[in-house]
């Protein structure tokens, strides 16, 4: 099979295949993976019509969807500096004006070079990824977990904080909900640029088995019931 230019010629082999093609078609290249070391991998966004991603989950990364005017770029957070934002999952079909589909900021560094574009997006549509944001450097998906064989997993979790090797960019995601993820952005040098915590606080340290005792964060209390070790 092959697209490009105008046409695509075809051999059967799918809708997956026909959609790939077809994105060659619009210009489209390959969509890779890439490591923290610099390894890129052609086809490596596992996600992607354009990289091994197949099936009808299967879509197209938020760079291209602004390219070829299926998503406004003013829907797309560029470059807004620290901050607490709002995206909407990229792969809606129905979007509203005004909201926000991604969100990219450039670095002046990492550990595999100089000025990195990182965009994340939320991907709700997918079974595995309600509750993570993808993050891509460029146009390179970055497997967050790579040891697991899928990316499934390969996004900031909910309550994650992502510190990009060698930017002193921080990226969190602390809230995901029905279409949507909300993130926090820090950038710089400075020693409280740090992963967030949860303080617990205990009623007691050390309880008897069946006595209950309390937890507490926030104004938000959990009883717990002593019990023997197994």
């Amino acid at each position: 099979s092959y697209g490009g230019g105008s046409s695509v010629w075809l051999g059967w082999g799918g809708m997956g295949v026909t959609a790939h093609e077809a994105g060659h078609a619009l210009a489209i290249p390959h969509s890779n993976s890439i490591t923290w070391a610099g390894v890129e991998t052609e086809y490596g966004n596992q996600l992607d019509i354009m990289g091994n991603g197949g099936g009808p989950d299967a879509d197209l990364i938020l760079d291209r969807k602004v390219g070829l005017g299926w998503i406004e770029g003013a829907s797309r957070l560029l470059d807004p500096g620290p901050g607490i934002y709002r995206i909407h999952g990229v792969d809606q079909v129905n979007r509203v004006v005004g909201q926000n589909y991604g969100f990219s900021q450039r670095s002046a560094a990492d550990s595999i070079g100089s000025n990195p574009l990182y965009s994340l997006e939320y991907r709700p549509s997918i079974t595995g990824l309600g509750s993570s944001v993808l993050v891509l450097r460029n146009t390179n998906i970055i497997d967050l977990t790579p040891a697991t064989g899928t990316q499934l997993d390969a996004g900031i979790q909910l309550g994650q904080t992502l510190a990009s090797p060698g930017s002193n960019s921080f990226f969190t995601v602390i809230d995901v909900r029905d279409g949507y993820a909300d993130l926090a952005y820090q950038s710089g040098p400075f020693p409280d640029n740090v992963a967030p915590t949860a303080p617990l606080n205990a009623s007691a340290t050390s309880v008897a088995r069946g006595t209950r005792s309390s937890c507490f964060d926030r104004g938000r209390t959990a009883t717990l019931i002593g019990a023997s070790r197994g």
